[in-house]
């Protein structure tokens, strides 16, 4: 009978619309139930209609004419709710048309108004930068959650810089106690408000670079020791590394003259002490010298060097970096949790340091003076 498959019809839209149903579109759900509900009802007092009527009625014409009725009603239900879906259409398909605001990661970047992921790739390829607008204009394809793949043009390239967020071009990448990290580039040593910094590589880019690397990355101002992120590596055959005046004859000196062992105090007497004049210079780490640095820098009133082995208690270590003008960690017999912590404490207290390679006296103190000449320019500059 025509009751029986209405009644149907609507509990078949009834467990479609259900299956799909979220917390989300409850309310249209329940939008829908409404009239449909009503609709059963009518069928219900339908099927139990009794005629009672002194003639003997024609039951199939009676019926069939209230059916008939009752379908041009159900149909005319149906259509206003198919009109109510349509409309509703936008917010199903939600975020596709509207124009988002694009927010630059250290590593990627997020549509956050709809939590949507932006790959490093991406980011790169298409020179997002942070407060750019995008418009979704459709999807293509899955990720393997299921989730969609939505397509986007760029239609504002406006750049609202985080604050917070720090770009490195060109970082060099170098090793300190066993730990990957980036303390310069090759035009010189990385800065923050007016200081040396070191960054330290996360465990998950270490994988992939090893030192001498050429690399971009970014951190945030507020958290700079740990939350650097390796953003690109470059081809190093292809990489033109353009070094500071001063650490090309660093270098110089380096590959050249090697500093006599027994005669230590030799090229100190050739050394130019002013630049370290009323510089407190602190070297953490490289115990085995802690000796033989003393017998030089106690005949060399000019320059105030402290000489820590890295495994001095904490509160010792602490005291000498707060009165320090500078500081040199070495990357020679060190641990890994002396170099993290001295780093942090002297990125938290805006105290100018930076690591050296270097084993003999002169070199390391070559380090310094590159260092003090660096923080010179730099406030000069201000």
């Amino acid at each position: 009978m025509y009751i029986d498959n209405i009644f149907a019809e609507i509990k078949g839209k009834l467990v479609e619309e259900l299956n799909q149903t979220t917390l989300e579109n409850f309310d249209r759900f329940n939008e829908w139930l409404k009239p449909n509900l009503k609709i059963i009802e009518q069928l219900q007092e339908i099927s139990k209609i009794n005629f009672v009527s002194n003639e003997v009625p024609n039951i199939n014409t009676d019926i069939k004419g209230a059916e008939k009725v009752l379908v041009e009603e159900v149909n005319s239900e149906l259509d206003s709710q198919e009109f109510i879906l349509k409309e509703d259409l936008p917010i199903d398909t939600y975020p596709i048309g509207h124009i988002l605001e694009f927010q630059k990661k250290a590593y990627g970047g997020v549509i956050e108004e709809m939590n949507y992921p932006i790959p490093e790739e991406l980011v790169r390829k298409l020179h997002l930068e942070n407060g750019n607008k995008v418009k979704i204009i459709g999807t293509k394809g899955n990720f393997a959650d299921g989730k969609p793949i939505y397509d986007f043009v760029i239609v504002d390239r406006t750049n609202n810089p985080n604050p917070f967020l720090s770009e490195v071009k060109q970082g060099i990448v170098s090793e300190i106690a066993g730990r990957l990290v980036v303390t310069e580039t090759t035009s010189g040593s990385i800065y923050f408000d007016e200081h040396p910094i070191s960054l330290y590589i996360s465990e998950k880019d270490s994988k992939k670079v090893e030192v001498g690397d050429i690399i971009n990355g970014r951190f945030y101002t507020n958290n700079i020791t740990n939350s650097f992120r390796v953003t690109f590596k470059y081809d190093t055959d292809s990489v033109e590394i353009k070094l500071s005046d001063e650490r090309k004859k660093l270098q110089h000196r380096q590959n050249n003259q090697a500093e006599p062992t027994e005669l230590g105090n030799t090229m100190m007497d050739r050394l130019d002490k002013t630049p370290f004049l009323n510089k407190r210079i602190l070297l953490v780490g490289l115990r085995s010298r802690i000796n033989d640095f003393k017998m030089i820098t106690d005949r060399t009133d000019e320059i105030d060097f402290i000489h820590l082995s890295g495994d001095d208690h904490r509160a010792k270590t602490r005291a000498e970096i707060l009165k320090s003008d500078i500081v040199l960690l070495s990357t020679q017999e060190n641990s890994h949790e002396t170099t993290q912590y001295v780093s942090s404490l002297c990125n938290s207290n805006s105290i100018p340091a930076t690591c050296t390679h270097n084993t003999g006296l002169f070199s390391v103190l070559m380090d310094a003076k590159e260092l003090i000449e660096k923080q010179d320019k730099q406030i000069k500059g201000a």
